[in-house]
């Protein structure tokens, strides 16, 4: 698992607030930092998962190879809303909103996983 943005500003470390959440979780954020999306890290990618609607068109636009393999996180999460609001700047309860969108956003890909048999 990789991450990297489109506006991502290289080295940028994590947001406080996604640390202290993370950890709660008991995921270190801590030594995490931004990276841009890369032409290498699409090839490379199975598959992308992006937080909006506007991302994914930017994503097609920018990297037409992405295209085949670029979807919304929360695509298969029917109850959810489509769109992952950024919280970029917001409060720890933005931060915890936004957290929890993405926990149920994975939810079905984490369940799919867990029942598929091991690769070889």
């Amino acid at each position: 698992v990789r991450s990297a943005g489109l506006a991502a500003v290289a080295g940028r470390p994590s947001h406080q607030h996604a640390v202290a959440l993370a950890s709660d979780a008991a995921i270190d954020l801590s030594r995490h930092a931004a990276s841009p999306l890369s032409p290498e890290a699409i090839r490379d990618a199975d598959v992308i998962f992006v937080m909006d609607v506007a991302q994914l068109v930017e994503l097609a636009g920018r990297f037409p190879d992405a295209r085949g393999k670029a979807y919304l996180l929360s695509c298969l999460a029917p109850s959810s809303r489509l769109d992952v609001r950024d919280p970029v700047d917001g409060d720890l309860d933005v931060f915890r909103t936004c957290f929890a969108h993405i926990h149920e956003s994975v939810a079905p890909i984490a369940r799919v996983l867990a029942e598929a048999p091991p690769c070889q």
